[in-house]
């Protein structure tokens, strides 16, 4: 019985699995899912690394405008000719209305979009809620004051790193891991905290490696050239499927996890 257990937890693993590619990672946050309304993403990442621009998911494009984060929230901006704050000023629209973000739930007014040179997504989730590497992979290091880990991924001939940022209760053995150590998806990798930040969110963010991208400024980023900032997450013309897909393997996996220790043990 447990051997049946075990080939049907794969088969339907391999089935239901969404198909891995940038664009198309699943949410590493347990009960998170794309286009749904408990996402609270704060943050979106910024596809042009260039000082004073920005660049969306869906290719739309702006530059610096007197919107800073916290001004709009009553705070204190500092000076705005010097730039010397940017990254909490928010980014109108060249052209001007509301940023598309193709179902992404973001927090706040689609009329900003937060911050110049933000590499990832912010998830505004409780303290606590469990992250997941995204995909296959290997081990490329941790950052014990950013709570950080980093997972490299081969995906159809690219190669990905992702990064899990502000976490807490790491396992032991994930810290201690040598740079090539192999972490299957849903591996848990720790919980989100404030390790390293203010506040407590998970900052996740996606690299690829293509060194000939024909655009250096957006090649320049800080774990090395030839690495360029992608989208991870869903488009729309994917979402249905994918989503199904994705909230049915999670209940797959909670089915024959209890089911599996039950006859393991």
């Amino acid at each position: 019985m447990k051997n049946s257990f075990i080939v049907l937890f794969f088969a339907l693993s391999s089935i239901l699995a969404p198909n891995a590619s940038a664009g198309s990672f699943w949410f590493p946050l347990d009960g998170h899912y794309p286009y749904s309304n408990y996402n609270n993403i704060q943050a979106v990442p910024d596809l042009d690394q260039r000082k004073l621009h920005i660049r969306s998911r869906m290719n739309e494009t702006g530059k610096y405008s007197n919107g800073c984060l916290n001004g709009l929230t009553g705070g204190s901006c500092g000076s705005s000719s010097t730039f010397s704050n940017s990254s909490v000023w928010g980014y109108k629209k060249d052209g001007g209305g509301n940023w598309q973000l193709d179902g992404v739930p973001y927090v706040g007014s689609v009329a900003y979009l937060y911050y110049d040179n933000h590499r990832g997504y912010d998830f505004a989730v409780p303290s606590g809620t469990g992250v997941h590497a995204v995909e296959d992979g290997t081990f490329c290091g941790y950052d014990s004051t950013l709570g950080q880990i980093c997972i490299q991924h081969s995906i159809e001939s690219n190669t990905y790193r992702t990064y899990y940022s502000h976490m807490k209760n790491i396992p032991t053995w994930l810290k201690n891991a040598s740079i090539g150590t192999f972490i299957s998806q849903w591996t848990k990798i720790g919980t989100v905290s404030n390790v390293g930040t203010g506040g407590v969110h998970l900052h996740f963010v996606t690299y690829k490696y293509d060194p000939y991208h024909p655009n250096y400024s957006i090649r320049k980023t800080p774990i090395g050239s030839g690495w360029i900032v992608v989208d991870p997450l869903w488009f729309k013309k994917w979402s249905r499927r994918n989503r199904f897909r994705a909230i049915s393997l999670e209940l797959v996996l909670k089915f024959f996890n209890h089911h599996m220790f039950i006859y393991m043990w």
